[in-house]
């Protein structure tokens, strides 16, 4: 278990939805590439010295369908999965009969992702355009930066500054 996922497991009203929206491509430039897309609600009801106060962060999440796991009744076989012994199917095809089914993922794959990107909203854009090797002319690279700074936004208002800064510095 990680740093990360201890850490989660103690944080008292810290919890997570997440709803299955059905497999998509991983990106739009290349559509045979799946992946598992997420609706993923962190609620934390954080407590003060007069109030508790409850903060929601929803989000969509990726996963890749290698984090899938093989249906009853389903085997591996010849590089492929099959039934009945039938002809293998490939991944990809395989999940859309229903050979491989959905995993959930876990509240600290989730946050260490979102940490992840939070992070490079902490630099400007410049900088992150070099470390990212993006162009900083592009319309496209900004909206992706600005996307990073949006979700650290918001999970410096689900956890708070000092929480938040003590999360990021955890292995996971």
């Amino acid at each position: 278990m990680s740093d990360l996922s201890v850490k989660l497991a103690t944080i008292v009203g810290l919890t997570m939805t997440s709803k299955h929206i059905g497999l998509t491509s991983w990106d739009e430039s290349n559509p045979k590439m799946l992946a598992d897309e997420w609706r993923i609600t962190l609620s934390y009801i954080r407590v003060g010295e007069d109030e508790k106060t409850r903060k929601e962060y929803s989000t969509t999440y990726r996963t890749g369908i290698g984090h899938r796991k093989m249906a009853s009744g389903v085997r591996k076989e010849r590089g492929g999965y099959t039934r009945n012994d039938g002809v293998p199917l490939v991944m990809e095809e395989a999940c859309h009969h229903g050979f491989l089914i959905p995993v959930k993922p876990n509240i600290a794959d989730v946050v260490s992702c979102l940490m992840c990107d939070a992070s490079s909203g902490m630099e400007t854009f410049q900088d992150w355009c070099y470390n990212m090797s993006a162009n900083i002319d592009s319309r496209s690279d900004l909206d992706t930066y600005l996307r990073c700074q949006d979700i650290l936004v918001n999970l410096r208002k689900m956890f708070g500054y000092s929480m938040l800064d003590e999360l990021m510095k955890l292995d996971h």
